[in-house]
C-alpha cells in the first residue's frame, strides 16, 4: 500500500472512471471544463484537485473515491493526494489554501492537514 502509483489527472484518462465513482455515490459529476488541469489521481481509487487563483490563495476540491475499492487503500490514497496537492500549491507560490466539505471523512483528511474550521457556511455556484 505504501508503494501506490499517482498520475497527473488527465481528462480523456481519467474523467470517465471519476464520473462512474460520482455516480456510484449519488453525486452529480462535475463537467470535464470545471476540473482543474491540477488534478492528482490513484488509479482506480481516488482523486482530488488544485485550483489556483491570480492571487496567493488556492483551492482543494472535487475529492472523490471510488466506493468499491478498499477502504484502508482509499483512505491511504486520499492522503498521498493531499499531501501532493499541498507541495504542489507549495511549489506554486501558495500561501493560503482553503477547502470545504460536508464528508466527514475529507472533513477529518482536512484537520489531520492542519486546516482550520472557518464556520459553516452555505457554497453558491451559478452557471453562466
Amino acid at each position: 500500500m505504501d508503494n501506490m502509483r499517482i498520475e497527473k489527472f488527465d481528462k480523456e484518462k481519467h474523467y470517465d472512471s471519476i464520473c462512474e465513482w460520482f455516480k456510484k455515490r449519488n453525486l452529480n459529476a462535475p463537467k470535464s471544463s470545471m476540473l482543474s488541469n491540477n488534478g492528482i489521481i490513484v488509479p482506480d481509487i481516488a482523486c482530488g484537485f488544485l485550483y489556483l487563483t491570480d492571487s496567493s490563495l488556492g483551492f482543494l476540491d472535487f475529492y472523490i473515491s471510488n466506493p468499491m475499492s478498499d477502504e484502508k487503500k482509499r483512505h491511504k490514497a486520499l492522503e498521498i493526494i493531499t499531501n501532493n496537492l499541498i507541495m504542489w500549491a507549495k511549489d506554486c507560490d501558495v500561501s493560503h489554501l482553503l477547502a470545504n466539505s460536508q464528508i466527514k471523512t475529507i472533513q477529518k483528511l482536512a484537520f489531520d492537514n492542519g486546516f482550520k474550521d472557518l464556520g459553516f457556511s452555505l457554497t453558491f455556484m451559478k452557471e453562466l
